[in-house]
């Protein structure tokens, strides 16, 4: 298990129950990760939007179990320990997921846009940026 940040929960409340984010995010550039299944304490459980988050509400403060998949990511289930307590901030629990595969774009010599496609991080170039599209 993963002993994750000791993070603040949401702030004040009428009962003592606080509430966190969890954010699915890409690895290689943080874009938020859709439909990722989060559980928490095998009672709490929901999918991250198109955003990547997904809030668990009314949970009492201290130790938590907070597991995640995705099943058509290189992403293993993953545990991590969450602590939670009162505070007026709101936690988020960042769920980084490596990608299969790395969509970019550069620029071409003649200033045009090339999408391009790598199996690992290290042969991404500097100079490209995400891609901002969808592959179907």
């Amino acid at each position: 298990l993963k002993e994750d940040a000791m993070v603040s929960a949401v702030g004040e409340t009428s009962s003592s129950q606080v509430t966190f984010v969890a954010r699915a995010r890409t690895y290689c550039c943080g874009q938020g990760v859709p439909r990722v299944k989060v559980i928490v304490d095998q009672t709490h459980s929901g999918s991250t939007d198109n955003d990547g988050a997904w809030a668990a509400q009314g949970l009492e403060p201290g130790r938590h179990i907070v597991e995640s998949e995705h099943p058509s990511l290189v992403m293993s289930p993953e545990t991590h320990i969450l602590h939670l307590s009162r505070s007026i901030t709101r936690p988020e629990l960042p769920l980084f997921v490596k990608p299969l595969l790395y969509v970019f774009t550069v620029l071409s010599d003649k200033g045009r846009e090339l999408v391009q496609v790598a199996a690992r991080e290290d042969a991404v170039p500097v100079q490209a940026t995400p891609f901002p599209g969808r592959i179907i």
